[in-house]
């Protein structure tokens, strides 16, 4: 009795296609957002108190993947100022906000990859030196991508910043470079 129940159920799974194991086409989850550590900081040997280090304590940068080509990276800064004669002391609060295209073709089931040029605008408030600062660059770089969800890039930037007293009215204009490596994972 059992082998008569067995058998037609057998036959029943290999005719209906029902099967144990891989299967041929995988669903893939869509990767789509990046969380990446990017740390910062500036030198200033020029500044009022000789030699300042500005650290940035939230190292922290977040990327949608809008399209294929495309990303939207926000970063926030909160950097504390090292001096040689004084205490650190918290010096500048704000955000970068760019737009990074990607030459290279997205996958959904890994995070952007290869070279990429980027329009960066920044803003900041320096409450130290009582000076809000405003910034248009352009970044070029490269994203590497390990395992589909591993990414390392790094990138070169210049462009302008406007820092404006609001208190005097006091406007300056000075060009701007800097590099920047960025580590994290894809989700």
């Amino acid at each position: 009795m059992k082998k008569s129940v067995i058998l037609p159920f057998v036959i029943f799974l290999l005719a209906s296609g029902i099967t144990f194991g891989q299967n041929e086409h995988p669903v893939t989850r869509p990767v789509q957002y990046f969380i990446g550590l990017q740390p910062g900081f500036s030198i200033r040997p020029f500044d009022q108190y000789r030699s300042a280090v500005n650290v940035n304590v939230t190292p922290f940068l977040f990327e949608f993947a809008a399209t294929s080509h495309l990303g939207i990276r926000l970063h926030p800064i909160f950097n504390i100022q090292f001096r040689p004669e004084f205490p650190a002391v918290a010096a500048s609060t704000g955000v970068d906000l760019s737009f990074p295209y990607y030459f290279s073709k997205k996958k959904s089931e890994e995070g952007h990859r290869g070279f990429y040029l980027a329009a960066l605008t920044g803003f900041l408030t320096d409450q130290l030196n009582d000076f809000f600062t405003a910034s248009a660059t352009g970044e070029i770089g490269y994203a590497f991508v390990f395992q589909n969800v591993l990414s390392v890039s790094v990138a070169a930037k210049a462009g302008s910043q406007f820092q404006i007293n609001p208190t005097t009215g006091f406007v300056r204009v000075f060009s701007s470079t800097g590099g920047r490596i960025c580590f994290g994972l894809w989700f």
